[in-house]
């Protein structure tokens, strides 16, 4: 595999992670732990993809 194709892979990775975490914070309000070592990066890479901050979600 290339490191293009393994890049790839691991964005389109990320995305369904963080969809997934999308909809649980917006449907049912609970995190979860989608292989992120840190809640700061969690909450990093949520932001850059919706442009706002899980916390926000939660507060609506």
């Amino acid at each position: 595999m290339s490191s293009v194709q393994h890049l790839s892979s691991l964005k389109q990775l990320s995305e369904q992670r963080l969809m997934r975490a999308r909809k649980g914070l917006e449907s049912e309000g609970w995190t979860v732990k989608l292989g992120y070592q840190h809640p700061s990066n969690f909450s990093t890479a949520y932001r850059r993809k919706f442009g706002r901050c899980p916390r926000d979600v939660l507060n609506v």
